[in-house]
């Protein structure tokens, strides 16, 4: 951190004691305010009732008079208190909601800062990947089959970098409608059994695909978008994938009954119960993206829950077993 990131964190630390200063002061002095107020009134009343008891000699009149004005006073004391009261409550409401507010800016800009390095991460990788294959193939004499095999993986390398641009762009674009459908653009009638086995083999390595076991009904047909609806399909997978066991197998299934159904499922350490309905949100992933091991930008299951909200349909994230999660898509 350099000197300037230090007081700019100097500062922001300072402004924030300064608020809770201020907050505390304010109530301060209300309830002191409220104290003299109250005060003021009784001292009023006393000297009101000495001028009542030098003007009026009646002592059935004087009683009455008294009992008036000690009801007077009363009801000023009940109005100080209650307009206090109903004061004190909003500046409660108002200090409660600007500080969560506070820390949700917060918690989203330590999410901002995640996703940032996730996506730095994430863009140099398969640029290296490419970038090495290339070097590879203009300085050395290689075989075609080997020549073959590096292109295939270049190729990969560039689907994933698409595959992640593509995740951005229809993030931002999910935050700028107001309506999500207006995404689903070019709308048809797609057989998505077929379209579900073209993306895995189109998406996935030949060693990420020996670890997919699928079973997929055949001709389920579904209106959609065909540039959108893959999206569902790589980030549940490439979820799956990364978070199970590299010698493990995951399992994709399709079927239709009343309703279309596809899930993907895993056998990795699954989802705390208390991070289920977390993990949909964009720029979400547990723990710090300096420490973390496993790629990822957030947005994956962001994308899926409002992509298939988009269709109709509903996501659920439930417990595999004897363990790992499956997320099941209903169409």
């Amino acid at each position: 951190m350099n000197l300037w990131q230090k007081r700019m964190a100097k500062f922001k630390l300072n402004t924030n004691t300064l608020f809770y200063i201020l907050v505390v002061y304010i109530l301060f002095q209300f309830v002191w305010w409220e104290v003299l107020l109250a005060k003021q009134n009784r001292e009023i009343h006393a000297e009101k009732e000495k001028i009542l008891a030098l003007g009026i000699s009646d002592n059935e009149r004087l009683k009455s008079e008294l009992d008036l004005l000690y009801k007077k006073e009363k009801k000023n004391i009940y109005m100080i208190i209650g307009e206090g009261t109903i004061f004190l409550i909003i500046i409660t409401i108002g200090t409660i909601r600007v500080f969560k507010a506070h820390r949700r800016e917060k918690e989203i800009a330590a999410q901002q800062k995640n996703f940032l390095l996730s996506v730095s991460h994430e863009l140099k990788t398969p640029l290296a990947t490419s970038r090495l294959s290339l070097q590879t193939l203009l300085s050395r004499e290689l075989t075609k089959e080997m020549q073959q095999q590096i292109i295939t993986n270049t190729l990969q390398e560039n689907e994933r970098l698409t595959q992640l641009i593509e995740n951005i762009l229809i993030s931002t674009r999910l935050d700028d409608v107001e309506d999500s459908s207006n995404l689903l653009i070019n709308k048809e009638n797609i057989n998505i059994s077929a379209l579900i086995s073209e993306t895995i083999s189109k998406a996935f390595t030949v060693a990420q695909q020996k670890r997919i076991q699928s079973s997929i009904q055949a001709d389920v047909f579904l209106t959609t978008d065909k540039a959108v609806f893959p999206s569902i399909i790589i980030n549940l997978v490439e979820n799956a994938l990364k978070y199970s066991p590299a010698d493990s197998t995951i399992q994709v299934n399709l079927s239709k009954d009343s309703k279309i159904v596809f899930s993907v499922a895993d056998s990795g350490l699954g989802i705390p119960d208390s991070e289920k309905e977390k993990v949909f949100k964009k720029f979400y992933r547990s723990g710090n993206e300096e420490t973390r091991s496993s790629k990822g930008t957030g947005l994956g299951l962001f994308i899926v829950k409002k992509t298939v909200e988009m269709h109709g349909g509903e996501i659920t994230l439930k417990n595999n077993t004897p363990s790992g999660s499956v997320f099941e898509v209903r169409l």
